[in-house]
């Protein structure tokens, strides 16, 4: 099925909800990544990951090759998010992989809503080395960000009954004022939580990007072992000296969702005055979302939307932008912020998550509260005035942790899992 005809090689599957080139986004970006440069140090690698077919009658796998590593790719229907524990399918082509490729250990980047949890519990109950990156809340948080309806971060899920209310305020099940649904989700996620807490008790390791994230992890789990391990950037990208003129240009890359925190973007951009411009490249997946941000920002000029974009195009984006804004409610260790370091742009960036262990204030950007009205809007009209911020902030920005580094200390890890006696 796939070759694994060296036996000195070790087998390595990485399990991750969405994979390039159909999936673009800062885990699935940095799994290709890393599963690309761990094959070059003597692993046979794999990926094991879902695409979603609304009319599929049921589950299928399909094999191929993508660079230099072989792609399990599970062809499967849309599932419920609410309840993704178990699913029988998934789980059957994830044991016919497992036997066919017979990994010699399996690391879990993510199981986001479409892959169940038991795909781990599966791997554990085979005693296949299990290792896991968290890179967000999604094991102890049903809505994976943790955060209330006013962008705080939430204390945590100290009991199913409050994540309940919060999930029923929050999805799409709003409207539902139903006794036994809600004892339905309480129960639910009561299962929920004490299946992740039975898995990272007996997975082998469990890292996170962010100190910040484990630390909020362990709040709640026990972990076997657990570090924290930064992610590295596949820097393909090569550093440009720019010129700072103005008019100043500000830019935003990603997602354009209201955990992104566009809106507070824009908001403060329009309140400044002078000569600068505002270029938004991204995905919106809501187009409620982008018409609203289009509307409001109908009398200003200087805001530009340029739509999707692919990692070919970082280069040219990267040349027309001076400073980088990530405005985000919640970050954990955002890809974005430290593309724009690579190739020496600064960041303004939201003071969440795991940002400021990448943002250091006034020295290679500009942290600020997202959850205030000035902050932001104090931030851009500062740079507009003294443009030459940005060369200062510029000049202090030090190397990126690279891919083929992280790739170095990952192959470390697997080889003393997969050579223990």
């Amino acid at each position: 099925m796939c070759d694994t005809n060296d036996k000195a090689k070790k087998n390595i599957l990485y399990v991750i909800h969405g994979y390039p080139p159909r999936n673009h986004a800062g885990t699935e970006n940095y799994s290709y990544s890393l599963a690309k440069e761990v094959s070059k140090k003597k692993f046979n690698v794999a990926s094991f990951y879902p695409i979603i077919y609304n009319n599929l009658a049921k589950s299928e796998l399909n094999i191929k090759k993508i660079n230099n590593h072989t792609a399990f790719e599970v062809k499967t229907k849309p599932s419920n998010h609410i309840n993704n524990l178990f699913n029988i399918e998934i789980e059957n082509i994830f044991l016919q992989v497992i036997k066919a490729f017979n990994p010699d250990i399996i690391h879990f980047q993510h199981t986001h809503t479409v892959l169940p949890f038991s795909l781990l519990t599966l791997s554990i109950s085979l005693k296949i080395p299990t290792l896991i990156t968290l890179h967000d809340f999604w094991y102890i948080c049903p809505r994976t960000y943790m955060l209330n309806n006013d962008g705080t971060l939430c204390t945590g899920p100290t009991t199913p009954e409050k994540c309940t209310k919060c999930f029923l305020k929050n999805e799409y099940l709003r409207e539902i004022n139903n006794k036994n649904i809600f004892y339905y989700l309480v129960d639910l996620f009561t299962k929920r939580l004490e299946l992740s807490r039975l898995i990272f008790l007996n997975a082998n390791l469990a890292t996170a990007p962010s100190k910040y994230l484990l630390d909020k992890y362990k709040e709640y789990l026990t972990f076997d072992k657990s570090a924290r391990l930064p992610l590295g950037l596949d820097v393909t990208i090569q550093h440009f000296e720019k010129k700072i003129n103005r008019p100043i240009r500000f830019g935003f890359l990603g997602n354009i969702t209201l955990l992104k925190n566009v809106h507070g973007l824009i908001d403060s951009f329009l309140r400044t005055s002078g000569e600068a411009f505002l270029h938004i490249y991204g995905k919106v997946h809501d187009n409620y979302i982008l018409e609203t941000l289009k509307n409001i920002s109908l009398t200003d000029s200087r805001i530009i939307f340029h739509g999707c974009y692919s990692p070919s195009d970082l280069p040219k984006i990267f040349s027309q932008i001076d400073i980088g804004v990530v405005p985000s409610f919640f970050e954990n260790y955002p890809l974005v912020v430290r593309e724009f370091l690579s190739v020496k742009i600064p960041v303004i960036a939201s003071r969440v998550g795991g940002i400021p262990e990448i943002i250091e204030h006034n020295k290679n950007g500009l942290l600020f509260d997202p959850l205030s009205k000035d902050d932001l809007f104090n931030i851009l009209q500062d740079i507009i005035d003294n443009p030459d911020l940005i060369s200062k902030l510029s000049s202090q920005i030090s190397n990126i942790k690279t891919i083929d580094q992280d790739a170095s200390v990952w192959s470390e890890i697997y080889k003393s899992l997969a050579f223990k006696p």
